[in-house]
Formats: C-alpha cells, structure tokens, sequence
C-alpha cells in the first residue's frame, strides 16, 4: 500500500491518473480493514504466561537478530 500512495502523491498534479491511483490505495485500505476486522474477531487477543513473557521475548529477539544478520552476512561476505 505504501508504494500506491507514493505514487498517488507522485501522479496528484495530473487530474485523472492522480485520482485512479488514491481509487485504488482507498480500495486496498478497505480490503485490509476488512482483514483485520476479521482476524480481531475470529482469533482473540492472546497474552503469555507471566513466566513465559521473557523467554518468549528472547526468543523473538534472537529470531529477529538473525533474520537481519542473514541477509547482511550474504550481501557483505
């Protein structure tokens, strides 16, 4: 979606395109509202253990160290 209000911005001096483009971020903003309304109500909201709060937190700490030191370490060598 970022990129369609990119380009809605890029494309706003010029009449019609400007406004197809804002359509269609408008279209898909409805759509993912809709997604999420969905999941909200289908999947309750979900809340640890208070004793795996922080073994939970470290675990998402070392997986996301390691999907940015992946990418890096492929890219640099």
């Amino acid at each position: 979606m970022v990129p369609t209000a990119l380009l809605g911005w890029l494309l706003s001096p010029i009449p019609l395109a400007g406004e197809a483009v804002w359509w269609l971020f408008e279209q898909a903003l409805s759509v993912f509202n809709l997604l999420l309304t969905l999941a909200v109500q289908h999947w309750p909201l979900w809340e640890p253990d208070r004793p795996l709060a922080y073994p939970l937190a470290l675990a998402l700490l070392l997986l996301s160290l390691c999907w940015g030191y992946l990418p890096c370490r492929r890219v640099y060598g």
